[in-house]
């Protein structure tokens, strides 16, 4: 941190002027001559050379701490460090829809007003949903908004002829295995198959 320091402290003086190389009369040859400084001299121009670089930390300070902050940008990336990104937000937990038997009946118009909706599996993603005294069995699947029926992937071609889905795309979909277990699954020969 305080090789940082030194190298802001010193890129300012550098960049501003402060920091001039002495004149030629001033160096010391070895030979005493009569514009040396006495040492009275010496010691107020230290305490001068002190002030001012206490001076050039101080604004070195301030400019990491705003440069850290963000409030500035950083005029160099390589000596301040910038400030942390900020992590993302968390992702927002995905919503899950409404079980009862009327958010089913608002999805299908002929199940409007019905008393006889009957859900049989609903895990607020996958829904397997029916009319009492019928053989109407629906799946479902919430978008993130509403239900939506599943559409069908083929007929079945033997015992009773109904829809069939798709277990490896249900799968891909994230539905669960108890909801896939309550509705036909098409063999291979029967997905796209529509008598």
């Amino acid at each position: 941190m305080k090789q940082k320091l030194a190298a802001l402290a010193l890129a300012f003086s550098v960049t501003t002027g402060a920091m001039q190389a002495a004149p030629a009369s001033a160096q010391d040859t070895g030979v005493p001559s009569a514009s040396s400084f006495s040492s009275s001299e010496q010691g107020s121009s230290a305490g001068s050379a002190v002030t001012f670089l206490a001076l050039v930390a101080a604004l070195g300070g301030g400019s990491l701490w705003a440069v850290q902050q963000g409030l500035i940008a950083n005029p160099l990336p390589g000596v301040i460090p910038s400030p942390p990104r900020p992590s993302p937000a968390p992702s927002p937990i995905p919503r899950r829809g409404d079980c009862s038997p009327q958010a089913f009946n608002n999805t299908l118009a002929p199940w409007r007003d019905s008393n006889q909706t009957v859900v049989q599996y609903c895990d607020g993603h996958f829904a397997w949903v029916s009319q009492s005294q019928t053989d109407w069995r629906v799946p479902f699947e919430f978008d993130g908004q509403r239900w939506k029926v599943f559409p069908r992937s083929g007929t079945t071609k033997t015992g009773l002829t109904q829809g069939c889905y798709n277990g490896i795309e249900l799968r891909h979909r994230g539905a669960s295995e108890a909801f896939i277990s309550r509705i036909p699954i098409c063999t291979p020969d029967e997905i796209g198959y529509s008598p």
